[in-house]
């Protein structure tokens, strides 16, 4: 009696219309099942091509694996044969590229090309790696100008492109963790082509030194892990919240913002020198509630601490 029941219920999904059935139903399932799907009934053969969402996700690269082979090729064709049927625009992008993958640049290329094509708006690109390699950032990516949020890990970042009239992004959150030959100049390039940039998340990006931001419109910077910083300087006027975490040889942090609310600063037991400039809000606390400064260990060497 439970088959009739079975075919009842599909019978009831299957007249949804194919709006619902994308966006709450095959845009949450893993792609390979919503690729899947295609076999159920001739109404949903090609449902799936009109997701706005394609996530290439290490369960998809594992079980390609054992389907066709630990192949760059067939693996690249299996990409291939799905980015060719799927016809709508992205709204999100991701590619997260597990060990078991024998390739390190398999299929990022047509991905990145195929996103740009397609108008993406968020992505997220992840390259695991226990050697410590990171695969190269393909210079592809900048053709991606319609991202307005964008994860980057374990890559290698290439030459950036000088900003012009005709070139920018629309990214308005960047995240940048674990990636190689990110060093001051290229990241200030980096900020420089995100002109509407708000949130700034930096992790354990061990090239950046002596940091210069100057963003206008960036309202959160995080730090976190970034080892060899020791100077940070950022004109950021509408900044409200900055938050630098293990960062062990920064020694100077001077800030220029108009709206900080919140200013937290842990385990950074070098800090020498702190300077905020116009910072109404704490200027306004005589108490500092917006400043938090933990596990300095030797408060005495903040020798010079200044609020104008």
């Amino acid at each position: 009696m439970a088959t009739p029941d079975i075919y009842s219920e599909f019978d009831r999904l299957s007249s949804l219309p194919d709006s619902l059935l994308c966006s709450n139903i095959l845009s949450r399932l893993p792609l390979l099942d919503a690729v899947r799907s295609s076999i159920l009934a001739p109404k949903w053969r090609y449902l799936w091509t009109k997701i706005p969402h394609l996530h290439f996700s290490p369960d998809f690269f594992r079980h390609v694996i054992v389907s066709v082979g630990n192949s760059s090729r067939l693996i690249e064709d299996t990409m291939e044969h799905i980015l060719i049927q799927h016809d709508v625009p992205l709204e999100s992008f991701g590619f997260h590229l597990p060990e078991t993958v024998r390739s390190t640049t398999i299929g990022i290329h047509q991905c990145l090309h195929y996103a740009a094509q397609k108008g993406v708006k968020r992505m997220a690109l992840v390259f695991n790696n226990t050697n410590f390699m990171r695969m190269p950032l393909p210079f592809t990516f900048f053709s991606c100008t319609t991202l307005v949020e964008i994860e980057l890990i374990g890559f290698a970042i290439p030459e950036i492109p000088t900003p012009s009239e005709n070139f920018s992004f629309l990214i308005r959150t960047f995240c940048l963790c674990d990636v190689g030959n990110l060093t001051d100049q290229r990241l200030q390039r980096l900020v420089e082509l995100c002109p509407l940039l708000e949130e700034l998340l930096l992790i354990k990006c061990e090239e950046l030194t002596h940091m210069k931001i100057q963003a206008s419109n960036l309202t959160y910077l995080l730090l976190v892990g970034c080892s060899h910083v020791e100077s940070l300087t950022a004109d950021c006027p509408q900044l409200l919240q900055l938050k630098i975490r293990n960062c062990s040889l920064l020694a100077e942090l001077q800030l220029e913002s108009y709206g900080l609310v919140e200013l937290k600063l842990m385990e950074c037991r070098t800090l020498s020198k702190l300077r905020l400039n116009s910072c109404v809000f704490l200027k306004k606390v005589g108490s500092f509630e917006g400043l938090s400064i933990q596990g300095h260990g030797n408060v005495e060497a903040l020798r010079k601490f200044s609020i104008k």
